[in-house]
């Protein structure tokens, strides 16, 4: 089969026309799979059975003995489809092995996706293909009325939590489908750390700050936070470094389970990314404070963690070392900055994971800062 060309569209009227079917609400459509061409994913690959998607090669996990982290590999947090259309609504239909429910997290950034078109002045939310609760084996939405007039580009922010098997997006027969919109920066922006970073519990995919950051910057980017998982392990942080980011958020503090093995595996794991990566900005981030102290911190059990300020304290003091020996490259974000007055208390769903307002606040703080290291960079380039 003649392979098409990487920017070329074609009339979905002209494919098989059994594959045409009615939406819930009536509308023709025809189904297309988001792992084919000619969409462009980021953020997330196929699994080595090409069942599911997955964040990382499951390889890896043959030298890692971190099963929380295996399982988190499974949820698609960060994954994206990108792709062009002219048809005036978009379906979508999606599979999967389990329900996955939270009690402090909507079903929409668990399991549900949402839907972005991107334009010259940025991308812009349109709406959210919200999942059926009630299901165990995916969902099928009506065919949505979107924006388009004409031929539009589009992403998809995969869910933040739930396993996905296959996804497929439903258009009306005869409209134009082509490959999305190519970001504007060059290079992808990396997340390493823990279920904050993973997303929760942001309300839908597009508010988890790591997704907010990269869009704003109309950047790439990968997500590997793991939620309760993210221990910078040797092997883990080679991968990472592996990947060559444009640049590198360190954020696994939340999820080290005491200061001796923060101690242990911090400056390890920034050391085996630099030797990679020798140029590449790195902002070291602590974990957020969240108490009117600004800096007491819970555990995954609610109990208060008394040693959060030394952790914050030992992050603080890998970043000067890295400096001081002459790394210019190198960044600290006080996670105690991210819950600011006013409304602190409002900024979580539990005492520990950012509701949307959080996830906006964490956002703001590493934008400016990744914005601020691009400046510099151009400056000197």
């Amino acid at each position: 089969m003649e392979k098409r060309a990487e920017n070329a569209e074609f009339d979905i009227g002209s494919v098989d026309p059994n594959l045409a079917v009615k939406s819930k609400n009536g509308e023709e459509v025809v189904w297309f799979n988001l792992k084919d061409e000619p969409v462009r994913l980021y953020g997330v690959m196929r699994n080595a059975a090409d069942t599911s998607y997955v964040r990382m090669p499951e390889s890896i996990f043959e030298k890692i003995d971190n099963e929380g982290a295996r399982a988190m590999n499974e949820r698609p947090a960060g994954g994206r489809a990108r792709f062009s259309t002219d048809s005036p609504y978009i379906a979508l239909r999606c599979a999967y092995s389990k329900l996955t429910e939270f009690p402090h997290m909507p079903p929409t950034g668990v399991t549900g996706f949402d839907l972005y078109c991107d334009t010259e002045e940025g991308s812009l939310f349109d709406l959210t293909f919200s999942p059926d609760i009630h299901g165990d084996k995916g969902f099928e939405t009506e065919a949505r009325h979107v924006k388009n007039t004409g031929l539009r580009y589009w992403t998809i922010n995969f869910p933040l939590y739930n396993r996905l098997d296959e996804v497929w997006i439903g258009l009306k027969p005869g409209s134009r489908f082509g490959p999305g919109k190519e970001y504007s920066r060059k290079g992808k922006i990396l997340f390493y750390g823990s279920s904050i970073t993973q997303g929760g519990c942001a309300s839908r995919p597009g508010n988890a700050f790591t997704s907010m950051v990269a869009r704003w910057l109309d950047m790439d980017h990968v997500n590997l936070g793991f939620s309760g998982s993210g221990l910078a392990e040797v092997e883990m942080m080679e991968y990472v470094a592996s990947l060559h980011p444009e640049i590198f958020v360190y954020d696994y503090d939340h999820n080290a389970p005491d200061l001796a093995h923060l101690e242990k595996t911090h400056r390890r794991g920034f050391e085996i990314f630099r030797r990679e990566n020798p140029d590449a900005p790195v902002i070291f981030v602590s974990a957020p404070g969240w108490k009117w102290t600004g800096m007491n911190r819970v555990d995954r059990n609610g109990k208060d963690m008394p040693e959060a300020p030394f952790r914050r304290d030992l992050i603080w003091k890998n970043y000067r070392d890295a400096w001081n020996a002459g790394d210019r490259n190198v960044y600290f974000v006080d996670g105690n900055s991210f819950f600011a007055y006013p409304d602190r208390d409002a900024c979580t769903v539990d005492c520990g994971h950012p509701n949307d307002l959080g996830m906006y606040r964490i956002a703001e703080k590493l934008y400016d800062a990744v914005v601020s290291i691009l400046r510099i960079r151009e400056m000197n380039s």
